[in-house]
């Protein structure tokens, strides 16, 4: 997007998914509350959008194999802790981001937060 009259690019194969309600990929929304965000300081609009990409269920999700490299020497209880701590972190890492959103749209009248998206 730039200037007054901004563009951007879908794939065919990813707008023909959502036109047949196969999937609706979080890029995809995350590009439809960036244009959002652009109407809405266009218009004046008192509204926030938070990145989908950065609430999504994959930034809130630890997925790690046994076999993994990070995973392989450890114990079972050490594997345990090693996974909650990621846990932790990235909750706290969506957590934060929510909150410097919401600090920095407090003069907004709503903040839109799209989510359930993979």
């Amino acid at each position: 997007m730039g200037g007054d009259e901004g563009a951007f690019f879908i794939d065919f194969k990813d707008m023909h998914a959502v036109y047949c309600l196969e999937k609706l990929d979080v890029n995809l929304v995350g590009a439809w509350a960036l244009l959002q965000l652009h109407d809405a300081d266009q218009t004046r609009e008192l509204v926030g959008y938070l990145d989908p990409i950065r609430i999504c269920k994959t930034q809130q999700t630890i997925d790690l194999h046994d076999d993994s490299t990070v995973l392989k020497d450890k114990s079972p209880k050490e594997k345990k802790e090693y996974i909650e701590k990621l846990r932790g972190n990235k909750s706290r890492d969506v957590a934060a981001y929510i909150g410097q959103a919401i600090l920095s749209y407090q003069d907004k009248r709503c903040i839109m937060a799209p989510y359930n998206f993979t």
